[in-house]
């Protein structure tokens, strides 16, 4: 069986004539006639009725005849498939990032997909990875960044875990915690800390670990702002964060970041999509270039992390 067949077959059915069909095609009617008995003799059945007025499919003909057309027309878009796959992809991506990674993914990310996709518009909303699960699962986003989704309950979105980065312990000066190098999961009882509001999930993280280690963390405020809590730790406070949102501070010294360890503190950072619909290309575009940057960072050492 070959698609010339399956095309011949076609063709004689919806003629219903044998010496028409031959002339559509552009094919003598015996070479014709003889390629449609071939077909017959590798199914095994008819598949038409011959008769003095033409030829018509039988009861299987016409059933096959739905079936290699649908065939057929799949064929036939293959080009059409490979060009829409090819083509620069079009369209509005809504993408959460979360704001201890804003910081630094959201300007190269953003210059890549103009350099790459200059036909996309991409909307960047940036949030804590409660709010951007919740607007993820309202079909309000395509994509997000989330940090620890199994705290979230994210139920609605294909998950695809990318890094796990370690939490530090984060001060104005080394005085604060006496020159230590490291200081333990228990040590974080004498620091005044200033976390996100709970049921964020870095301080419900926290606040696991401490249940389990018997630690009573000594929270003064918890604030949904990062540049409200970076403010706090420079009038004294501590916080415990990733280092990927403190790149400046870290490196002008005005900031200090001690590792935790016993246990050391880390958590993982997944690209979320929404399951609502089909993905456009634009979406699938964007998705790609995410993961693309995000290895590109963390290779570099500009996101301090281990790829997973």
């Amino acid at each position: 069986m070959n698609l010339k067949q399956l095309r011949y077959f076609v063709r004689i059915a919806e003629c219903g004539s044998l010496s028409k069909a031959a002339e559509e095609l552009g094919v003598a009617q015996p070479a014709l006639s003889q390629q449609l008995r071939a077909l017959e003799d590798e199914l095994g059945v008819e598949l038409v009725i011959r008769h003095s007025r033409g030829i018509v499919p039988n009861d299987l003909g016409t059933m096959l005849l739905s079936h290699f057309g649908t065939i057929l027309n799949e064929i036939g878009r293959t080009r059409e498939l490979v060009q829409d796959l090819t083509r620069n992809p079009t369209g509005e991506v809504r993408l959460g990032v979360t704001t201890t990674a804003a910081r630094a993914l959201t300007a190269p990310l953003v210059a890549k997909v103009h350099e790459h996709y200059p036909g996309v518009t991409l909307r960047v909303v940036e949030a804590m990875s409660g709010t951007l699960s919740q607007a993820l699962q309202r079909d309000s986003l395509d994509l997000s960044i989330l940090y620890e989704p199994n705290l979230l309950e994210v139920d609605d979105a294909d998950l695809m875990p990318i890094l796990t980065e370690d939490l530090f312990l984060i001060s104005r000066d080394k005085g604060i915690i006496k020159n230590r190098k490291v200081v333990t999961f228990s040590m974080l009882e004498e620091f005044q800390l200033v976390l996100p509001c709970y049921p964020n999930v870095l301080t419900k993280l926290l606040y696991e670990v401490a249940a389990k280690r018997g630690v009573k963390l000594n929270v003064k405020f918890e604030i949904d702002s990062l540049s409200s809590i970076i403010e706090l730790v420079n009038a004294d406070f501590c916080a415990v964060l990733p280092l990927v949102c403190l790149g400046r501070e870290l490196e002008e010294g005005r900031l200090t970041a001690t590792p935790i360890t016993d246990p050391r503190v880390s958590w993982s950072v997944h690209v979320a999509a929404a399951r609502k619909g089909v993905r456009s290309r634009a979406v699938r575009a964007v998705h790609n270039l995410l993961i693309e940057v995000v290895n590109d960072m963390v290779e570099k050492g500009v996101w301090p992390a281990r790829l997973l």
